[in-house]
């Protein structure tokens, strides 16, 4: 029998079965040429039931034994007498409900109308009541009872609960489970809920741990659905339930406050397994999280504290090479935020600052994108085999996963909100505002309740684009775009250094790292100062160039600012430094370029701005055909037929060693549509109807980009009249104009 455990305990069995004849035993079989027949299923379990029955009749036990017997008397004799033999009865009451199910049809078949089956079964069960009263120990409100019994005691069986009933003035029993629990923690929530952490003992089973909610004492159904096994029987009424959860409240068991989220609370950090304070793991913390799901991610948190040497190990490989993995801009960024990280939900609730960034790394595949999202992750302890959350996914994943942790980042991938509805992407985008302020949004239960989650994930978010809807959102990011020619070594001013350190970086555990780092980032009293001080920086940056940055933006500098001195000072206590930048470069400098690379509201000259002038050049070069690639509309307007062209884009970029690396069609999609919203945009429509010169031959209306070619050439430098047919014009000079090559 070979069987194959699942994360959620479930069994999947196969079972092989051969003739004795071929074979003692699986290697006497194979040796013979034969093999075994495989049943899976429910014909592995009937197999199963079937050789403990021939079992069972080959060898039964002494008590079955004298069962068999008296069936054999009853057999010879034609006798109903002998059924209801008090020995007979006693021996059948230990025995379980199928055992006496085929018992019944079996005396049926044999006596026929001589035996009453009513009455057959009613002496059955008063043997197994007179059994269950002989076994009884009374745990709750014990001792003689009186007759109007009104509140029943729950009494303790070796085997389940029970409760007396009033029988004719006799206390009586009354079976209301199969299972026992035995209470080891109280966890009394923030808003006072409790919830019961309990080893559930079934006969014959080993306890095991179960952690019951609020709600499954609220019914009898609650329960069951709270003690997550079908093994475990409850035949109680709802007010049962009460007396059950008014016994486990009475047992002897410690009180703990319970969390939802990993973070950080007071002077301390809860993680999952742990508790950390300023001088390490806490013993027997007062804290404990409550992870009800047992989601994926907090399983993937840290457990172990490394010791001294594994998280020094760590800690030298990150001062040494992680500076070097990428252009300071995109690294410098990558530190500062990551290091940032234990003081996130202090500074959404400091007054003046109000919310943390969440970083966004985007590109086209090769950059390195996911790489360094990952490489964000095991800085906080999750280990690289680690999945991220593929979006859009459905709202209730997505606000699960945001009200997770606080303090540790969350992976979300696969952002192209140009391939989802409107709808979705206007959602997520929504969410994730809310995430950066960690303001609280609430979803309905199907028993039409209302559940609320906490949105506190500070999140990394990885794409071929970054998020454009709103200035709302774009000023509660940091946008990096790592380029594919720095992290391939192609880079002259980098040569290989970044490929090479970052191979170095993760040939130890960097997993090591995070747990002693967190708790010496609790030492750390002056935060509020250094902050304050690291935004004044950025203010006498903007006033010094003029720059309109908004006070959010200046914020979320200010924290990346004030993460890299955290950097800095950990490594003194270490008695390390970090690396050089692989250009020498400054933070602040590289803190700057980041900023400037992709301003709020998108970049003075945006990756649609750069496609257009692109495709201006290969209008000019020949690349592009008129009426096949795009055509004019009333006179003085264009229609693009922007899916067309990228094909040819690719090749040409290719052909022309562009070194910008052109972004997909559904980053493309997604900006035309956030700049046709834009007033003064030069995107009038997004589908507009057009004749265009058919495949088949002749003409044919196609969709494309409807563009104003004035506004365009007001704003990029491409001139109009390439866009319309029997110009006469020069455009030799086109190809001097400052497009990013």
């Amino acid at each position: 029998m070979s069987g194959e455990t699942s994360k959620k305990q479930e069994m999947k069995i196969s079972l092989e079965t051969w003739d004795p004849e071929n074979g003692k035993g699986i290697d006497d079989l194979l040796a013979a040429g034969h093999s075994p027949q495989v049943l899976d299923g429910d014909a592995a379990l009937e197999f199963a039931k079937k050789v403990k029955k021939e079992a069972q009749e080959a060898d039964p036990s002494p008590a079955m034994k004298k069962i068999q017997e008296q069936i054999e008397r009853v057999k010879e004799e034609q006798s109903a007498v002998l059924v209801f033999d008090e020995d007979f009865i006693k021996s059948l009451a230990g025995q379980s409900s199928v055992a006496i199910g085929e018992i019944k049809a079996a005396l049926k078949e044999i006596l026929g109308s001589k035996l009453n089956l009513n009455d057959f079964a009613k002496a059955i069960k008063g043997a197994q009541n007179q059994l269950q009263r002989g076994n009884l120990v009374v745990i709750d409100g014990g001792g003689k009872q009186e007759k109007g019994l009104k509140i029943p005691p729950l009494m303790e069986h070796e085997k389940g609960y029970y409760k007396l009933i009033d029988r004719g003035g006799e206390p009586w029993p009354e079976v209301l489970s199969n299972f026992k629990l035995h209470t080891k923690e109280r966890i009394i929530m923030q808003d006072g809920s409790e919830f019961v952490n309990a080893d559930l003992s079934i006969e014959g089973e080993k306890p095991y741990p179960i952690l019951l909610p609020p709600k499954a004492f609220l019914s009898s159904r609650d329960l069951l659905v709270g003690l997550k096994t079908s093994r475990a029987v409850w035949m109680g009424k709802d007010m049962d339930v009460q007396l059950l959860r008014n016994h486990l409240l009475k047992q002897d068991a410690q009180t703990l406050n319970g969390i939802n989220n990993v973070g950080r609370y007071g002077d301390y950090i809860v993680l999952p397994s742990l508790v950390l304070s300023k001088n390490g793991p806490v013993d027997k913390p007062s804290l404990t999280l409550i992870n009800p799901g047992n989601h994926n991610y907090l399983n993937a948190l840290p457990e172990k504290f490394p010791t001294k040497e594994e998280h020094f190990q760590a800690a030298k490989n990150i001062y040494e090479n992680l500076t070097r993995i990428n252009e300071p801009s995109i690294i410098g960024s990558v530190i500062g935020w990551s290091f940032a990280l234990p003081w996130c939900d202090l500074l959404r609730t400091t007054p003046g600052w109000g919310g943390f960034p969440h970083l966004v790394i985007w590109g086209a595949a090769g950059s390195g994108k996911t790489e360094t999202c990952k490489t964000v992750l095991r800085l906080s302890g999750i280990p690289w085999s680690f999945e991220p959350f593929a979006l859009p996914k459905t709202r209730f994943t997505r606000l699960n996963v945001y009200s997770l942790t606080s303090l540790t980042p969350v992976f979300m991938d696969e952002y192209r909100p140009g391939a989802w509805p409107r709808y979705e992407s206007s959602k997520v985008h929504e969410e994730w505002r809310g995430c950066y302020n960690r303001l609280q949004d609430e979803r309905g239960q199907a028993d039409l309740s209302t559940k609320t989650y906490s949105l506190c994930a500070p999140l990394v978010i990885a794409g071929e684009d970054r998020p454009r809807d709103t200035t709302a959102l774009e000023e509660r990011i940091i946008a990096l775009n790592p380029k594919k020619e720095v992290v391939a070594g192609e880079v002259k001013e980098y040569g290989t250094e970044c490929k090479e350190a970052f191979s170095r970086l993760h040939q130890v555990s960097l997993e090591d790292f995070a747990l002693p780092f967190w708790a010496w980032s609790l030492r750390v009293t002056d935060w509020k100062k250094r902050v304050q001080e690291a935004r004044q920086s950025i203010i006498r940056w903007k006033n010094r160039t003029g720059y309109a940055v908004p006070n959010r933006v200046v914020n979320n500098l200010a924290i990346m600012l004030f993460g890299w001195s955290i950097f800095e000072d950990y490594g003194s206590f270490l008695g390390l430094k970090p690396a050089p930048f692989v250009n020498g470069g400054s933070v602040f400098n590289a803190f700057i370029a980041a900023y400037l690379e992709v301003m709020p509201g998108g970049k003075q000259t945006s990756e649609l701005d750069e496609l257009f002038v692109f495709i201006g050049q290969m209008i000019v070069n020949g690349v592009l055909e008129p009426d096949v690639h795009f055509t004019t509309f009333k006179e003085d307007k264009v229609v693009v037929r922007v899916p067309e062209i990228l094909p040819k884009a690719y090749e040409y970029a290719r052909r022309s060693d562009r070194k910008r690396e052109l972004l997909g069609l559904d980053a493309y999609r997604s900006l035309i549509n956030n700049t046709a919203e834009k007033e003064g945009s030069y995107v009038l429509s997004t589908t507009e109807r057009a004749d265009f010169h058919s495949p088949a031959g002749g003409r044919a209306q196609f969709r494309g980009v409807l563009i104003d070619p004035q506004i365009l050439e007001e704003q990029t430098g491409v001139e109009t009249n390439i866009w319309f047919k029997g110009t006469t014009r020069d455009y030799i000079a086109f190809n001097s104009y400052p497009w990013q090559k």
